[in-house]
């Protein structure tokens, strides 16, 4: 129960983060719409691709099921998306936590 509650809410920071960052990224504001359909494009493949790689990882060679590769396969990407986040946040503003946009 308790993942079900944190993975909706981590959810939510995923689906809801690339526009502003994008839209803080971007100089030409015409620009930002064909920027965020490109960058939810790419979101897209690795939406597309993840399930059924999910479920040969987690079916493997036998009959055990590989619950904590599946869990490193998910958890990897979403730690490094998150670094990559930071990075990009810092690289801008710097390490100060409390800024005015």
């Amino acid at each position: 129960m308790l993942l079900a509650i944190l993975s909706g809410f981590m959810s939510g920071a995923l689906i809801g983060l690339p526009p502003l960052c994008l839209a803080v990224l971007t100089k030409d504001k015409s620009r930002l719409g064909t920027r965020i359909g490109m960058g939810y494009a790419i979101i897209a493949l690795g939406v597309l691709i993840s399930g059924p790689s999910g479920g040969a990882i987690l079916s493997g060679n036998g009959n055990t099921s590989h619950w904590n590769t599946l869990w490193k396969f998910g958890g990897v990407p979403t730690c490094l998306s998150g670094l990559g986040y930071a990075a990009i946040r810092v690289s801008i503003y710097g390490p100060k936590l409390k800024i005015k946009a």
